[in-house]
């Protein structure tokens, strides 16, 4: 491979049903549930273009597996157990690639330490190492990767050496994107990255300062998208969520606290910092977290709500854009708690997440919009 360098119209899809699940917006499908196979619990889906999910199941027999697909079509990615090299894989989603053909991972080894991986959908599915921490390696800790284009994966590094950084890596080489260590460094601490299919890393930090902000590396050059010397209080430490866009500006969804109080979740254009609210706490949602982000610049995330509970929603409404909330009947039972990913909703408005219903069911679902 060479040295590493980082440098279309709209789509719709809504189904024509005559009675959706409920609500008039959306058709329910479920992916996996604890109550068929071997299901003992799962963590948060990723999306990707195509409306296959990927997401991690505990089974019963207490090993883990990494499934790939869509309503009754599963495949298993990888296994964790005491007779696998995995021993389990991380709380944290899985990566998907915008066309579900890769997945980026990270997982602790039966041998000792974890590692990120990059699995590699064909006739013959490949499984890269892209980063560990094995004696040989500068890192004490590897997590949170994200999966780009043409096998690029970034990820969280923390660095024996102290200290840690943004790294992008195909397993042969690494690029640090940004690090704490490196001579006028003024980056304290790091969340998460994530990378889209134009190779534009972008990442929440802060300062040694005080302050911080959301950056990006973009065309071999480090900048700042949006900071906390302005409106802006400190930002949520998780990272933001990154488009991919066919023509036109790439953009990506945060969500920050504002300096007179309160929270919003904001989509950014990646080149400009220019900001467009989506939707805040002076209304009827109390906090804001985990926005995802699809090409077109259509946000879903997490948000509770003042009258109590909390739901997925797309933006300012909590009735109009409502994709699930407890105590929604759902599925013959009652919605418990929602879960959601940053990868979550994809070009189609169609949108992943995971479920506890309160007749004791988990479930991993696809919502679907439907046509008017």
């Amino acid at each position: 491979m060479n040295k590493i360098t980082l440098g279309t119209a709209a789509l719709s899809l809504c189904l024509s049903v005559s009675a959706p699940v409920f609500a008039q917006n959306y058709q329910y499908g479920i992916v996996a549930q604890t109550s068929v196979d071997t299901y003992r619990a799962f963590g948060t889906p990723t999306l990707s273009e195509f409306g296959t999910v990927a997401f991690r199941a505990d089974q019963t027999d207490g090993t883990f597996r990494l499934l790939l697909g869509r309503p009754g079509q599963l495949k298993i990615v990888a296994t964790a157990g005491p007779a696998e090299t995995f021993s389990r894989f991380a709380t944290t989603a899985p990566s998907l690639g915008k066309f579900g053909q890769r997945i980026a991972f990270t997982a602790t080894l039966n041998a000792g330490g974890s590692a990120v991986y990059l699995w590699t959908n064909g006739s013959t599915p490949t499984l890269t190492a892209i980063a560990d921490t094995t004696d040989a390696s500068q890192y004490v800790s590897v997590a949170a990767p994200s999966v780009g284009r043409d096998g690029f994966v970034a990820f969280l590094g923390g660095l024996k050496s102290g200290g840690q950084g943004i790294f992008v890596g195909d397993g042969t080489e690494t690029l640090t994107i940004a690090d704490n260590v490196s001579a006028g460094s003024l980056f304290s601490s790091f969340s998460a990255p994530s990378l889209n299919g134009k190779d534009t890393v972008a990442f929440a930090a802060q300062l040694t300062d005080g302050t911080s902000g959301i950056y990006r590396y973009q065309g071999q050059a480090l900048g700042t998208v949006a900071d906390s010397t302005g409106t802006l209080a400190t930002f949520s430490f998780s990272n933001p969520a990154l488009s991919t866009p066919y023509f036109g500006a790439e953009s990506l969804a945060f969500t920050a606290r504002f300096d007179v109080g309160g929270a919003g979740v904001f989509r950014a254009d990646v080149a400009t910092g220019a900001l467009t609210p989506v939707a805040d706490s002076t209304g009827a949602y109390a906090n804001i977290t985990l926005p995802s982000l699809n090409s077109f610049g259509k946000p879903a995330f997490l948000a509770t709500l003042d009258a109590g509970g909390s739901g997925i929603f797309t933006g300012a409404d909590p009735v109009a854009d409502k994709v699930v909330q407890t105590g929604d009947a759902l599925l013959g039972s009652t919605v418990n708690s929602v879960s959601l990913s940053q990868d979550a909703i994809n070009d189609f408005g169609q949108v992943a997440f995971q479920v506890s219903l309160a007749d004791g069911r988990r479930m991993i679902v696809i919502a679907t919009p439907v046509c008017p």
